[in-house]
């Protein structure tokens, strides 16, 4: 069974316990870049399995019925009492079972506050944890935002695009470029703590590269 947490992390975050409670409290981000969180959203009313594989600093699972990874601040920032369940495991590698309610499908994973990064931490459904697999999905992606798409960054597979979807688009690795005509098209926008802001993306590109050896010697063969 596939693994259900999202391949990217979010530094600087954290589902935050006050000390012997027994529940977490908030969401913070923006934080040190020490701490990470991995994320899941999951079904309605669905039973899964969670477990950490390596040993790591932290191990706090909490579900929301808010959509937490998207956050981001240059300083810490927190969302109060966002969580319905929470579970604190930092000393335990023992796989946690949890059920989701009708509302409570986001999941956020707490796995480090000492930059261990690379984690290995299996999510699948069901009552009993499977053998681990590398997460495949990514939730950095094509988004709508204030009626405008916007990318978060280029995942590791075309495959992964979700909704909406861009009439066409083009990946680009790597070429040697000639010449670049580009119009930008700025985007005002505000921060979490009401600062404006301006983007920049691209509207309008022309790009000319240069053909290689084999391109130029087959340029005759029509491409289907």
């Amino acid at each position: 069974m596939a693994n259900l947490l999202y391949a990217e992390y979010n530094k600087g975050c954290s589902a935050y316990w006050y000390a012997e409670a027994s529940s977490p409290a908030d969401y913070h981000y923006g934080e040190s870049a020490v701490l990470a969180c991995y994320y899941a959203d999951l079904e309605p009313n669905t039973t899964y399995t969670i477990q950490r594989i390596d040993t790591s600093t932290r191990f706090r699972v909490a579900l929301s019925s808010q959509d937490l990874k998207y956050l981001s601040a240059s300083s810490d920032t927190s969302v109060s009492s966002p969580f319905s369940w929470g579970y604190k495991a930092d000393s335990s590698s023992n796989p946690i079972t949890f059920t989701t309610t009708s509302t409570a499908t986001h999941l956020v994973v707490y796995y480090t506050n000492n930059s261990e990064y690379t984690t290995r931490v299996m999510l699948n459904e069901g009552s009993s944890i499977e053998p681990y697999e590398a997460p495949t999905r990514y939730f950095k992606s094509w988004r709508l935002i204030n009626g405008e798409l916007v990318y978060d960054g280029m995942p590791e597979s075309l495959d992964y695009l979700t909704p909406p979807y861009p009439a066409s688009f083009w990946r680009l690795d790597s070429d040697d470029i000639l010449k670049v005509d580009i119009t930008i098209r700025p985007r005002n926008w505000f921060d979490m703590g009401h600062n404006h802001r301006v983007k920049a993306y691209v509207k309008t590109m022309f790009v000319t590269v240069m053909e290689d050896p084999l391109e130029i010697d087959y340029a005759d063969i029509p491409i289907k």
